[in-house]
């Protein structure tokens, strides 16, 4: 699974990835763990993510995302 706070012109702010194993990887403009990184170029729309059928994006309200960044270091385990 994987959560971005994207700016008004499509660029990540904060990441968070988790995978299947619980390894979690976050990424912010000034923190990075793991191998998880900012992108280096503005995502795709929602739809134009979701039209490609190995992701189902979906739009997030802010308090839900910034529930998942403050639990970030609650994970025991990191990607590597």
């Amino acid at each position: 699974m994987l959560y971005s706070e994207v700016d008004d012109e499509g660029w990540e702010v904060r990441k968070i990835e988790i995978f299947p194993d619980g390894r979690i990887g976050f990424a912010s403009e000034g923190e990075v763990v793991g191998s998880t990184e900012l992108g280096e170029k503005p995502l795709p729309s929602v739809e134009e993510i979701s039209a490609d059928p190995q992701f189902r994006a979906t739009l997030v309200k802010k308090d839900d995302f910034e529930a998942v960044w403050a639990r970030r270091f609650d994970r025991a385990r990191y990607t590597a």
